[in-house]
């Protein structure tokens, strides 16, 4: 059988306590369905990740985020290192947003780094 994703980018809205209230939410909901075959991701943003991945223990939401940097350290203001999301068990992570594309200016090759490292890290990119 076919896997079903479904699949939350939160972008950049939501504080940890409206975080917490919509996980505890989504957790309810699911709890009245059947979910077998469907992979369940909240991609909140990054300052959310922790307050997500605890309140979504123990249940079959998946966490992500919604980007990263392919260095796992260095002068990087701002970024995300693959090694962060690992500690808050990140399964998966977004990468080649149009407005990051457009704002940012993040070409293919940089995207490319970054998939590459999701790879070899075990996290699911998801371009």
């Amino acid at each position: 059988m076919k896997k079903l994703y479904i699949a939350g980018n939160w972008k950049m809205n939501l504080i940890a306590s409206e975080a917490k209230e919509l996980i505890n939410q989504l957790k309810a909901l699911i709890a009245k369905q059947d979910t077998s075959g469907i992979e369940i991701i909240a991609f909140p943003p990054f300052i959310n990740v922790e307050t997500v991945a605890r309140e979504a223990e123990g249940s079959s939401v998946k966490i992500g985020t919604q980007n990263c940097h392919h260095e796992n350290k260095g002068a990087y203001t701002g970024e995300v290192s693959i090694p962060m999301l690992k500690y808050f068990n990140c399964e998966y992570c977004i990468v080649g947003h149009s407005e990051r594309r457009q704002y940012f200016n993040e070409a293919n090759q940089f995207i490319n780094q970054k998939i590459k490292a999701l790879i070899s890290e075990k996290i699911t990119p998801i371009l």
